[in-house]
């Protein structure tokens, strides 16, 4: 078999703001301040490898740095027949005969030292089509898919699947309201912003005055996006640790009143506060991670 050099192949890669990784240079910077943010920064989330190949094999193996959660699977659609690998492998998978397009999600909340690619030697790879619209993300953990079993189950990569769009997912664990991470998001093209966050400021009680400030920039910074725009208000958090996240809401909602163009949905409106759809309180597990894309998919649809 041979390795297929995937820095000679960037237009393999899916899902990246710059080649190989979903975050810019300005992006990585920015959550630089603690290792924590840096490491969930610097996480695959939402990278696939997303090529159309005549092998009959193919070896995926990874190099696994800084986990965030001990979680360490992998999604391979093989022409859309879902099969999950755990762990850095080699993981050796047998194709059929003729052209194939495969899809590998890569481990989500682990940061990667190495991702290697092997096809059979009289084989070889091109890129898929790319989606037409592309939806960029700017959120926090639950965007980010935090506590999912497996990376395809986060509600991003669900939801621009059913959408059928092209995605970048520049969320990260612990984000809170912020222009700068907004306006960084959007320097990457895209067709569609999302912006969710708001809970992490609750949680670490950021002062009203100060949370409507950054909700303030961040709204004027959306405005500047020239395609469609939309906000989800934070879902319930059923932990004690945000008795009043329903004020921190209610600040979002005020500011968007000036913004007609900015759609807004309800994060109490479409996710029930039921624990058993979380794994922490706080985290959508796979079953809340489907209501919430299900909502995003008819958000995005209506735009």
């Amino acid at each position: 078999m041979k390795i297929v050099n995937l820095n000679e192949h960037p237009e393999i890669f899916r899902g990246c703001g710059a080649p190989g990784r979903r975050m810019t240079d300005k992006l990585v910077e920015l959550f630089s301040t603690a290792d924590k943010y840096l490491w969930r920064a610097l996480c695959p989330s939402g990278v696939r490898l997303d090529f159309i190949t005549d092998s009959e094999v193919i070896e995926y193996s990874l190099a696994f740095g800084k986990p965030v959660r001990q979680i360490f699977t992998s999604d391979i659609f093989i022409d859309g027949e879902l099969t999950t690998v755990d762990g850095e492998g080699p993981h050796t998978i047998a194709l059929k005969p003729g052209k194939k397009h495969v899809v590998i999600h890569l481990p989500h909340l682990v940061v990667l030292e190495k991702v290697e690619l092997k096809i059979s030697n009289d084989a070889a790879v091109e890129a898929a089509p790319v989606p037409a619209e592309r939806v960029l993300f700017c959120g926090d953990s639950i965007c980010q898919g935090m506590v999912t079993s497996t990376p395809s189950k986060a509600l991003v990569p669900l939801a621009c699947a059913a959408l059928d769009m092209e995605f970048i997912n520049t969320s990260v664990g612990g984000a809170k309201m912020s222009a700068e991470h907004l306006k960084y998001t959007m320097e990457i093209s895209g067709d569609i912003l999302v912006l969710a966050l708001g809970v992490n400021d609750a949680i670490g009680k950021v002062s009203y005055d100060e949370f409507r400030t950054k909700t303030e920039e961040t709204f004027a910074a959306m405005a500047e996006f020239p395609g469609k725009k939309l906000v989800i208000l934070p879902i319930p958090n059923v932990a004690a640790s945000t008795p009043d996240l329903a004020v921190y809401r209610e600040i979002i909602r005020f500011i968007a009143v000036q913004y007609p163009e900015i759609k807004i949905i309800d994060g109490y409106e479409f996710f029930p506060a039921n624990a058993e759809l979380y794994r922490d309180n706080t985290h959508p597990n796979d079953e809340g991670s489907k209501i919430y894309a299900k909502a995003l998919i008819n958000a995005v649809e209506t735009l």
